[in-house]
């Protein structure tokens, strides 16, 4: 008899010119159970090294747990779940089974299914969780002829838009009329989904929204919308149309998705920045992520939305040579704590701002700020200075965060100047450490001249950039610069 699990090209890819015929048969299920007979294929090097990075953060307990179930999977539930994800059919039988996320995530594991369509699999499960699989609708990219899904498209394109931004001490207000993508380019993204197999052609969409004061609350109000409201409620996009989306917008600069179980550590975040790639936290049963982001409420979906459509849209527009920059900064400042604290030296301002600095959460890059007419500089020269405002900076801001968080109060946005002398021993760190380059000061020089231009009531000499550059000046002359 046929025997599925041995059939590579029936199941793994995308098995669309199979001859395996459902014909006499209600559901996957009604098939007799000796066709699917016969030990699965043993799990590669490759396969268990890919589970084991998407597992490696579950506690200890967690993870036991967690492979207790999966030893439970059959054959025969993973092989109606590949039927399912093949078929498009995310009313199959396979999905009202209870045990189907680690059905999915047993198939990942022997490396029948992708880590995206596993992804993709637990955004439909968490929300049909958190709302009831009755309120989760799938809908196709594509019609049965092959063209796009107008619907779709125009759910899609509907989120492509800005939501706006109020004016700030920083920045002006940023037009509702810039586009993520155009329609034109947008329906080559779509296009590109039909590469992928047919589980990742669907987008999801809710009438139901999480209680207000969340996470997306807070990116809704920054102007960062894509995939996620429209006015008919929420949509969920698969985990390939996010990254076709941002290779198409970003091309070599996107950042890679790393789906992962269990919450990711700083220094799992720094081995991201290492590999220009960014973790996204899935939720899966018996597994614990938390329930904030960024100190805001992000409950079930909404902590993976942050991941996704938030964090991978900052750092795939962060240059990969600033990435690398930034890095370098990183080991000093650690390098520096373990000495400070092994003279009992207070290290809390470096600590946060090390964290800061690999959380890449840096909004300075963001192209709808960078590209304003009349407000910024040409955007790929403006670009470049960013790293040095972002750099020296954000050394104030967390210290203001510091500060004021005692006082229970919002930190302020305001350009923030140089008060303690715990600020001047980080800015002399990083200044003692830069490399010495001629291109490095025009830079500075540049961004300097910016700060006057668009803050003339700041004292310019009292910022940390100003401070950081003539501290970097003072070192060497620029004749002695490479």
């Amino acid at each position: 008899m046929l025997n599925i699990l041995n059939t590579p090209n029936l199941f793994a890819n995308n098995y669309r010119n199979s001859t395996f015929s459902m014909s006499g048969f209600s559901s996957i299920f009604d098939l007799p159970k000796y066709v699917f007979s016969g030990a699965t294929s043993v799990p590669s090097l490759n396969d268990k090294l890919r589970f084991n990075e998407m597992t490696r953060r579950l506690p200890k307990e967690e993870l036991a747990a967690l492979n207790v179930n999966l030893d439970k999977v059959t054959d025969f539930e993973i092989n109606a779940l590949l039927y399912a994800l093949n078929q498009g059919d995310w009313n199959a039988s396979a999905f009202r089974s209870e045990n189907y996320p680690y059905v999915a995530l047993e198939a990942y594991k022997q490396g029948w299914i992708t880590s995206e369509q596993f992804g993709t699999v637990m955004l439909y499960w968490v929300n049909c969780r958190d709302f009831g699989k009755d309120q989760i609708e799938a809908v196709p990219l594509f019609n049965e002829n092959g063209t796009v899904n107008e619907r779709a498209e125009k759910i899609i394109q509907s989120t492509m838009w800005a939501t706006g931004l109020s004016p700030t001490p920083k920045l002006p207000a940023v037009p509702t009329t810039y586009a993520y993508l155009n329609p034109e380019n947008l329906r080559q993204t779509i296009l590109e989904l039909k590469k992928l197999p047919p589980s990742e052609r669907f987008i999801f969409i809710r009438k139901n929204d999480y209680p207000a004061g969340n996470v997306a609350d807070v990116l809704y109000g920054i102007g960062i919308n894509i995939f996620h409201r429209f006015e008919g409620g929420c949509m969920i996009p698969s985990i390939g149309l996010v990254r076709c989306f941002l290779n198409h917008k970003f091309g070599a600069g996107a950042a890679k998705i790393n789906l992962v179980l269990g919450p990711s550590t700083n220094e799992d975040i720094e081995k991201n920045n290492q590999t220009h790639s960014r973790d996204v936290a899935l939720h899966f049963p018996g597994t614990t992520l938390p329930t904030t982001a960024d100190t805001q409420n992000a409950p079930g979906y909404l902590f993976t939305l942050h991941d996704l459509l938030y964090h991978l849209l900052v750092v795939s527009q962060i240059p990969m040579g600033h990435v690398q920059r930034y890095m370098a900064v990183v080991q000093q400042v650690k390098d520096d704590i373990a000495v400070k604290k092994s003279k009992g030296i207070d290290t809390q301002l470096a600590e946060q701002y090390k964290e800061l600095i690999i959380d890449m959460d840096f909004l300075d890059y963001r192209q709808e700020i960078l590209t304003l007419q009349g407000y910024r500089l040409p955007h790929e020269q403006r670009l470049e200075y960013a790293f040095w405002s972002t750099l020296a900076t954000n050394i104030g801001h967390i210290y203001q965060i510091l500060k004021e968080s005692i006082l229970q109060t919002e930190p302020s946005m305001d350009l923030p100047l140089i008060e303690t002398s715990a600020e001047i021993d980080l800015l002399n760190l990083i200044a003692t450490r830069l490399p010495r380059s001629a291109q490095y000061g025009k830079e500075m020089q540049a961004e300097i001249n910016f700060t006057q231009r668009f803050n003339p009531s700041i004292d310019i000499t009292k910022t940390h950039l100003f401070y950081l550059y003539n501290k970097w000046m003072s070192l060497s002359t620029l004749d002695s610069l490479d």
